[in-house]
């Protein structure tokens, strides 16, 4: 969140692998809010929305370039009262609304250290919150900005009336999700059956713990109906493997397919044993077969990302 004044800015860390957004069109109706640069859509790069298989893998390869860091961050937790399953720590507070374990592992693979500077500008704050919650920060923003926040919010329209009352007149929205299911255009995903249950068994276990994986993709209505305008869209892609043509598509690709192997058991351990009713033991096994599958790269397997932004009117 950017404030225009000396108020806070709460800023998500950004991913190393952060994607961008293509076409998109938005109107700019003429306003005093023109004239202060409001009307500008968030600033968009150059996308590759377009996956082109390579017929040699080994082309590109990004392999080496790592930091060895996951593509994946985010803030550690100030909670420090847990719980303990399934030989893993799990988050108390609210238990059970955040279904990813917060253990060392965890936090290694998600890179969960603290690395927001300390020297930083008089008007810049870093807050650890929860924005399902009611929001009571001292000013409003010009520009609210989230990214892959879908598994820990399951009310849509109460996060959208909270940025809506957060915002300035004139200010922008924008989401940056992921969506489930995995998938794939040429059918390849019917190579990996035990990936393509995964995928499925997941958000379908996530949906009955009221988390939709594909929430995002109904969130431009709650926008349309809350009164937001010049409401942008684009997608595009993240292969799960070095399949895709280019340097930079195999370099997320490969990210994605690492990130993924070492989250598979923490993502699914708490959905599949009590939502599901599998027992642990078939859930380790059912683990170990996605990640064979994902590791013998059968599948041109991608798992589709929705860029989403919209302007308070300014009057």
């Amino acid at each position: 969140m950017t404030s225009g004044d000396e108020d806070a800015v709460v800023a998500p860390q950004a991913t190393a692998a952060q994607s961008s957004t293509q076409d998109y069109n938005v109107s700019r109706p003429d306003t005093d809010a023109a004239a202060d640069g409001l009307t500008d859509p968030p600033m968009q790069h150059e996308a590759f929305g377009h996956l082109v298989v390579d017929s040699d893998p080994d082309r590109d390869s990004a392999l080496g370039d790592s930091d060895g860091a996951s593509f994946t961050t985010s803030l550690d937790s100030s909670v420090t009262n847990y719980k303990y399953e399934h030989g893993r720590r799990y988050h108390a507070y609210q238990d059970g609304k955040y279904v990813l374990p917060n253990d060392e592992a965890e936090i290694n693979r998600l890179d969960l250290s603290p690395i927001q500077p300390t020297m930083v500008p008089s008007n810049v704050t870093f807050i650890v919150d929860d924005i399902t919650g009611e929001w009571l920060y001292p000013g409003k923003f010009d520009y609210i900005h989230s990214r892959a926040i879908t598994v820990g919010v399951r009310d849509w329209g109460a996060l959208v009336e909270q940025i809506w009352k957060n915002l300035r007149p004139g200010g922008w929205i924008e989401f940056q999700e992921y969506h489930f299911p995995f998938t794939s255009d040429d059918d390849t995903i019917k190579l990996c059956p035990a990936l393509e249950q995964w995928s499925n068994n997941t958000a379908s276990a996530s949906a009955k713990m009221g988390m939709r994986l594909d929430a995002i993709l109904a969130v431009p209505d709650v926008l349309k109906a809350k009164g937001f305008v010049n409401i942008g869209k684009a997608a595009t892609k993240w292969p799960l493997g070095p399949w895709a043509q280019g340097k930079k598509e195999k370099k997320l690709g490969e990210l994605l397919e690492r990130d993924l192997l070492s989250a598979l058991e923490g993502a699914s351990m708490r959905l599949y044993t009590k939502v599901l009713g599998w027992s642990e033991e078939a859930v380790r096994k059912h683990v170990g077969e996605v990640q064979e599958d994902i590791q013998r790269r059968k599948a041109h397997a991608y798992i589709p990302i929705d860029f989403l932004w919209a302007q308070k009117p300014a009057d």
